[in-house]
């Protein structure tokens, strides 16, 4: 089918058949955004007059929960690595605070 007899509708089923068929959220939404993309670049090169993803919503996605590691976990991985004392203590600290993300070493 030519790009330029896409619809609404037709669009629209064809996200449904996706949904049906079990594909994931997140893989539905990505071809949503590719297709939203390609329509508008019909738009501008005037291949197309009307957008028919202009009404199509993407859809609503699992989030996932943070995932924390357990004080005691952590104390046998520490253990299991061959650290000296001041080292240990300072991957402990930087565990549990911004260290990791460069704050003590880049502060704004």
């Amino acid at each position: 089918m030519p790009s330029a007899e896409a619809n609404h509708g037709l669009v629209r089923s064809w996200v449904v058949s996706l949904v049906e068929n079990d594909i994931d959220a997140a893989s539905v939404n990505r071809k949503i955004a590719c297709l939203r993309s390609y329509y508008k670049f019909l738009l501008r090169q005037e291949v197309i007059h009307k957008d028919p993803m202009s009404k199509i919503k993407i859809l609503k996605t699992k989030k996932k929960l943070p995932h924390f590691v357990q004080e005691a976990d952590m104390v046998k991985a520490l253990d299991q690595i061959e650290f000296t004392k001041i080292l240990k203590e300072f991957v402990s600290i930087g565990l549990g605070t911004s260290l990791w993300n460069g704050d003590a070493f880049y502060p704004n």
